[in-house]
């Protein structure tokens, strides 16, 4: 998703939610062997996502923390009529319709609680992500 942002693979931003999951790390080392030592923990699967952005901040964000590569990054919306209109053809927006103006935020209390982990905040993952991609050249 953010390398799409970054290379300017998508003209419009539509009206829909990104969780985001600390692709660095989910569960880091001390987290894993938590879950190994907790008998509670044992066969039970956790959510680890961070909080709720909307794909025009993602790249507001994006456009901020690397301004030298801010004009790729789209800036305009793409109306929630026209993704509709266009689910009939394409089957990417097909994809999001569903998704336009959905708030969504899961709930990883249950990692917290067990484990005590918390997720890093989804702008940081965000600005570390972009910055592990460029240094990557794979943007």
């Amino acid at each position: 998703m953010l390398t799409a942002l970054i290379k300017n693979h998508w003209f419009y931003l539509s009206e829909v939610t990104a969780l985001l999951k600390s692709g660095t790390r989910v569960l880091r080392i001390l987290d894993f062997l938590r879950a190994m030592v907790r008998l509670e923990a044992a066969n039970q699967r956790f959510i680890g996502a961070g909080d709720f952005l909307w794909f025009k901040d993602i790249a507001e964000l994006l456009r901020q923390h690397f301004p030298d590569r801010s004009k790729s990054i789209p800036n305009r919306r793409l109306p929630d009529f026209v993704v509709k209109a266009l689910a009939l053809f394409q089957e990417n927006m097909r994809a999001l319709k569903p998704m336009l103006g959905k708030r969504e935020q899961l709930d990883c209390r249950k990692a917290f609680e067990l484990l005590q982990w918390k997720p890093r905040p989804s702008k940081e993952a965000v600005i570390v992500c972009g910055d592990s991609l460029i240094a990557n050249k794979l943007v």
